[in-house]
């Protein structure tokens, strides 16, 4: 092979993974963010399941991203894991249909895929219609990309090390199997390396048996995004549903691998005499066969798997549960996982304030430091999901999803900063209270505690105006603020009167008891925040 033909073998493989990309990110853009509604409500069925699962891989170009998808509804209780093991199988039958689509013939008409695409973006005022155009272009630049890959290997058809490679393949397909899953896992993508052999098969130097052996290996392969996301700390549901999806690739490996001869056969009669669509029929094949076989059996898979992967309780440093990062390429995927770690915040801020007016009624230092403690998991997700959502900030987003990031980035700040009030406000003066044997007057500890009581309500309410964008929800916010407002002026009035009648309690704690009712409204003024920008964002549209 010339030099020249390197080269062109190098640009070739990458306007074919540029391809992918930009197909793959067209398409999650423009449909990917309504297909995680469609696989919570409608899994029900293991073979609707299936069904499901290879259309929304196809539109998500990735079983990886479908995995993503898998792993939040499970992590989220949406659907439970023994659902998923269907919507997997359907996912690899899936990503077969992009091979199918690129083993057709038409890299006469790449370049014009291409402009046409390109030509639709720039000129679509549609948003949705120009990711539709970028994922045409896309499959433009992968068919150019395969020709150039043909046109650069023909000559290896010539040279004898190259030949006896490949018939060590075809005799040894432990060799293929394993340097077709190392390459897969490396470049995260079986359509990608079934391509490139499909790119060989063209130019006369691949034949069905060694290109088997390669389908094997990229099927294997294709797990690896999954596994590597579970060491970072994912869920049990998460190690779950990458041990299955592992689990049953290497299980059909291990039964087809003897029998590559007999089913290249197969293949052969169901396919016509070009070695492309051979090879894609034989991907496609496999991945149905694994279907076939496992579907009548997933509920014993999902048992076998739930006890293979236990959840078991340890004393690991707290960390964020959902902020998957092999989520990040796909901005719908990524804003709900972020979405529920924010959301897994507002729980924690949440059980604080509910938990901050005890120290004020007993003598126990623990419970302070017990809701301090708290507000250190608080300040670590609000560091962990806006680093998370910078990441996601590079990727190409619409301008709906680019407003749902800056919510949650605002409403992650105002989480934060209603813990701090809690912890460095109100457990500061709680123990200050306890150290100095302070005690409130009876009348002023129950003005205290229906303040706390109509904070906690008040705070709830900001969580269901986040979660449902109401500018209803928000507008009665907005009043309530105005309404505790007005309760604490008058619970100012009332201590003062006590003050005037010489209430025993009153005098030692007023310090303390008009911090408190500030610290309070200093919380109901942070929590009424996000109802402003809810109504602030339907003005201005």
């Amino acid at each position: 092979m010339s030099w020249v033909n390197l080269i062109n073998l190098l640009g070739g493989l990458a306007l074919f993974l540029y391809g992918m990309v930009l197909a793959r990110d067209g398409l999650q853009q423009g449909a990917g963010s309504k297909l995680r509604n469609i696989l919570g409500s409608l899994t029900r069925n293991r073979f609707l399941g299936v069904g499901l699962g290879a259309l929304v891989t196809f539109l998500l170009q990735s079983s990886s991203a479908t995995t993503v998808i898998l792993v939040g509804l499970t992590s989220a209780a949406v659907i439970p894991f023994a659902r998923t093991v269907a919507v997997i199988l359907g996912a690899d039958i899936g990503t077969t249909l992009t091979v199918q689509l690129i083993s057709f013939k038409v890299s006469h008409y790449s370049l014009l895929f291409v402009f046409v695409g390109f030509l639709v973006s720039q000129v679509s005022k549609r948003t949705i219609t120009r990711y539709f155009a970028e994922a045409l272009m896309g499959f433009g630049f992968i068919f150019f990309g395969m020709q150039v890959m043909a046109d650069a290997t023909g000559p290896m058809r010539d040279m004898p090390w190259f030949n006896t490679f490949l018939a060590s393949l075809a005799n040894n397909p432990l060799v293929g199997i394993l340097v077709s899953t190392i390459f897969t896992a490396i470049i995260q993508s079986s359509a990608a390396t079934i391509g490139i052999a499909l790119s060989f098969a063209t130019s006369g130097v691949l034949d069905l048996e060694p290109a088997i052996a390669i389908i094997l290996g990229a099927n294997i392969g294709t797990c690896a995004t999954a596994i590597l996301a579970t060491l970072g700390g994912a869920t049990v549901e998460g190690r779950r549903v990458a041990a299955a999806h592992i689990g049953i690739k290497i299980a059909g490996v291990i039964l087809l691998a003897p029998f590559i001869h007999p089913f290249a056969d197969m293949t052969r009669v169901i396919s016509s005499g070009d070695v492309a669509r051979q090879i894609a029929n034989a991907h496609t094949l496999f991945n149905i066969l694994l279907a076939i076989v496992f579907v009548p059996f997933t509920g014993i898979v999902s048992r076998v798997v739930e006890k293979l992967v236990v959840d078991k309780p340890s004393p690991e440093q707290f960390r964020p549960r959902f902020l998957d990062p092999t989520a990040l390429d796909s901005p719908p995927l990524a804003l709900a996982n972020a979405s529920r770690e924010v959301q897994r915040m507002a729980n924690i801020v949440e059980q604080m304030i509910i938990q901050a007016f005890e120290p004020f009624e007993k003598d126990d230092l623990d419970l302070v430091e017990k809701t301090t403690a708290m507000d250190q998991k608080v300040d670590l997700l609000d560091k962990q999901t806006k680093l998370y959502l910078t990441h996601l900030s590079k990727r190409q987003m619409t301008p709906v999803q680019a407003r749902e990031e800056y919510e949650l980035v605002d409403f992650s700040s105002e989480l934060e900063g209603i813990a701090d009030i809690v912890c460095k406000n109100l457990m500061y003066h709680a123990q200050k209270r306890i150290r100095k044997g302070y005690r409130f007057s009876p009348e002023g500890l129950q003005e205290l505690r229906d303040m706390h009581s109509r904070t906690v309500e008040h705070f709830r309410l900001a969580i269901a105006v986040f979660t449902s964008k109401d500018p209803a929800l928000a507008t009665r916010c907005i009043e309530e603020k105005r309404e505790l407002r007005k309760l604490a002026l008058n619970l100012r009035h009332s201590h003062i009167e006590r003050l005037h009648k010489g209430v025993s309690g009153a005098i030692e704690t007023t310090s303390l008891h008009m911090d408190v009712l500030y610290s309070f409204s200093t919380i109901n003024s942070a929590i009424t925040n996000m109802s402003y920008r809810i109504l602030e964002w339907r003005d201005a549209k």
